[in-house]
């Protein structure tokens, strides 16, 4: 199945899911609703509403989201109706089930990467960019080591097949962050960073226009 377009965010808030909802265009990002009526997030293969044929976007929330939340006694993780954010440990939700802790992923809490469902998202990292000619990254340091591990070995095996993979790379210090973090890719034969040392504006998005066609 091919997908319209893959989205990997370290960001914790809505404002992707809300700029679909507002233009109406069809996402997924793993929650769904099961036969028993309850929202959960599922990030693995099988998953029916991930890999919808209907979604245009597919969003993947690497270090978790704001309305994710670990269940007590469940290994389950619900999409919460609350009427105030964010809930604490011991809150008890509408339907009478406990908060254990948030599902988000802190700078001090990387050894999260190897549960699920972030295990899950970060092998559907590393597969997507070892499948794609063209990557746009904004706003993004690549000060997680975890992640830039994967982007590196994804690119150095594109590399080793000789695909021609092109980087586009959106932020104001681009070019700093190419050099400090992204140089050994950089110089990869098939592997091509054009950065973009803007905000991300119109002028960067006429920029990249212009650079792609």
């Amino acid at each position: 199945m091919a997908v319209d377009c893959e989205i990997f965010t370290t960001n914790y808030d809505l404002c992707i899911e809300n700029y679909c909802k507002i233009g109406n265009i069809a996402y997924t990002n793993g929650e769904i609703i099961v036969d028993t009526g309850k929202q959960i997030v599922d990030i693995t293969k099988n998953s029916r509403d991930l890999f919808s044929e209907s979604a245009k976007f597919h969003i993947y929330k690497l270090h978790g989201s704001i309305n994710w939340y670990k269940i007590k006694d469940r290994d389950v993780r619900d999409v919460i109706e609350w009427d105030r954010v964010p809930l604490n440990r011991g809150d008890t939700t509408f339907d009478y089930t406990e908060i254990e802790g948030e599902l988000m992923i802190y700078p001090i809490q990387e050894k999260q990467i190897y549960k699920d469902p972030f295990s899950d998202m970060f092998i559907r990292l590393k597969e997507s960019l070892e499948s794609i000619d063209y990557c746009f990254v904004v706003g993004y340091s690549f000060r997680d080591e975890e992640i830039r591990g994967v982007f590196d070995d994804a690119m150095f095996e594109r590399d080793r097949k000789g695909h021609k993979t092109r980087i586009f790379l959106i932020d104001l210090s681009a070019d700093e962050i190419i050099e400090n973090r992204l140089k050994s890719i950089n110089e990869l034969k098939n592997i091509e960073i054009k950065p973009i040392n803007r905000e991300f504006n119109i002028s960067a998005i006429n920029d990249l226009q212009g650079m792609i066609g």
